[in-house]
């Protein structure tokens, strides 16, 4: 990611700072559908460069392997209405108004979303039918290289909120990293909810 990270740095430092404040904004119509009782929550952590989807209810073997991405539906939509310099889709940072939002419906925060508080990455949260297997999915996608694993699914349980994001691992120092997604549940009575691995199953 050194190749990315270089344009990054200088356009931080034209711009005094890279703190990449969010805005959280309740998503009123998501939040209306969640009932403890036959659903779950799942927070999706994305970035210009991690793209994230998701398919609530189905399985595997229940994606459209014929659409694009699988059929699986994108966390973030662009609807593109700014306008950069040297006619730009985005601004100094790689990053359009979509990327600065945190799209929320009371899912509590996370020792992932107390460290990303000033990072590149933001987050979308959504409602999963309990009970049932969903799909969900971050791919890496940049100038310097991409990595998309296979998408993961987990049967999310009733009452229940669920973290997704990617994870870069590599097996020594020499060694070419390996990306895959996690799916993590919230626990813990803290404010701050702590992590816990949940049982998944690559879509092969």
């Amino acid at each position: 990611m050194m190749k990315q990270a270089l344009p990054l740095a200088l356009a931080c430092l034209m711009l005094g700072a890279c703190s990449y404040t969010k805005t959280t904004l309740p998503n009123d119509q998501e939040a209306a559908r969640y009932d403890p009782a036959t659903s779950a929550r799942v927070r999706i952590f994305s970035s210009p460069e991690f793209i994230g989807a998701y398919q609530p209810g189905k399985s595997c073997a229940q994606l459209d392997t014929k659409a694009v991405n699988r059929g699986l539906i994108d966390t973030t939509v662009y609807k593109h209405q700014e306008s950069y310099i040297l006619w730009r889709k985005v601004d100094l940072r790689g990053m359009q108004p979509e990327n600065y939002q945190n799209n929320v419906i009371g899912i509590p925060p996370s020792q992932a979303t107390q460290r990303l508080q000033t990072d590149r990455l933001s987050y979308s949260e959504f409602v999963l039918p309990a009970g049932k297997p969903s799909v969900v999915h971050v791919k890496y996608l940049a100038q310097d290289g991409s990595c998309s694993p296979p998408p993961i699914m987990f049967e999310p349980q009733a009452g229940k909120d669920y973290e997704v994001s990617l994870q870069f691992t590599k097996e020594n120092f020499i060694a070419t990293p390996r990306c895959q997604v996690s799916v993590v549940a919230l626990d813990g009575a803290a404010a701050i909810k702590q992590s816990v691995p949940v049982t998944t199953q690559p879509c092969r």
